[in-house]
């Protein structure tokens, strides 16, 4: 009996350190935006950068990055874990005139101004008008942008 729980030890420990381990670690480690990449193909290439909070470590990442203003916990980021993945429950579509519009207001935030600039390579009104330009696609809206909102 203990020979073969020895075994079974044996196999599972190497392969988690010989195969797992040595797959996810480094590849998995996301160095740009924090948390954990984890849906990588065969060949450690990236499949897809949106993250299940559950698969994230680390309390600062969970803290900043995976809870809304009432402290409800997100289900989905995306890699950068400041547009979240919702239901388009109601939406509004809006034209460039009002992008135009929108654009200007959010020049307004400074700080976000800055830090998307300088760690993105574009700014915040950039940004989110290509959220905005993204709903529009695929909520088949026939206008070029979309605001969207998640009911409860």
């Amino acid at each position: 009996m203990m020979k073969r729980r020895d075994e079974f030890l044996k196999t599972y420990r190497d392969g988690l350190l010989r195969d797992t381990v040595k797959f996810w670690f480094p590849r998995s480690v996301d160095r740009e935006h924090g948390g954990f990449l984890h849906c990588l193909d065969r060949d450690g290439s990236v499949l897809d950068t949106d993250k299940s909070v559950w698969a994230q470590r680390g309390l600062e990442f969970l803290d900043r990055h995976c809870f809304d203003a009432d402290g409800r916990m997100f289900f989905h980021v995306t890699r950068d874990p400041k547009t979240t993945q919702f239901r388009a429950d109601l939406f509004t579509p809006f034209d460039e005139t009002d992008a135009a519009w929108k654009r200007k207001l959010l020049l307004h935030h400074r700080s976000q101004e800055h830090c998307n600039r300088k760690l993105r390579d574009h700014g915040f009104d950039d940004r989110i008008l290509a959220v905005n330009r993204r709903l529009a696609a695929e909520l088949g809206c026939n206008a070029p942008y979309a605001e969207a909102f998640q009911l409860e």
